[in-house]
């Protein structure tokens, strides 16, 4: 995907292109959280609410991003930029992806349990018309 982001503070308009990944695997998960504590040091607890907020975002678009700009990796994935509604509006992106992406899946795991449950009531059908007859 390819976005327009302008940052605010700095009046710059960033035209960028991403590839990100549909659904974070177990790894990326562990990796994810490995990064934002990474980030947050050692004592998390006493990281302000807008930090924590920042390197939640940061975290995962380490993990969810496949391909990205020069300028994106220049500023070191995100950490370097002056602008939060760049990191945010990259975030939101890469969420709303990923978010379909699992809606597409439920979707289409209904279907398939639908298709299966038809499929099984129909066999019961065919079984219960074959053991009702016979000669007495």
């Amino acid at each position: 995907w390819s976005s327009d982001v302008c940052s605010s503070d700095l009046g710059e308009m960033f035209n960028w292109s991403f590839t990100t990944k549909k659904f974070l695997s177990v790894r990326d998960r562990i990796t994810k959280d490995n990064i934002r504590r990474g980030l947050l040091g050692d004592k998390p607890e006493s990281a302000s609410g807008d930090t924590n907020v920042r390197v939640e975002m940061l975290s995962h678009l380490q993990v969810s991003l496949v391909e990205s700009p020069k300028q994106w990796r220049d500023a070191a994935n995100g950490l370097d930029l002056y602008d939060d509604n760049v990191l945010i509006k990259i975030y939101e992106l890469v969420a709303e992806i990923q978010g379909k992406a699992i809606d597409d899946a439920l979707k289409a795991s209904e279907e398939a349990k639908e298709k299966l449950r038809k499929v099984r009531s129909k066999k019961d059908e065919q079984k219960d018309e074959g053991t009702g007859g016979g000669a007495a």
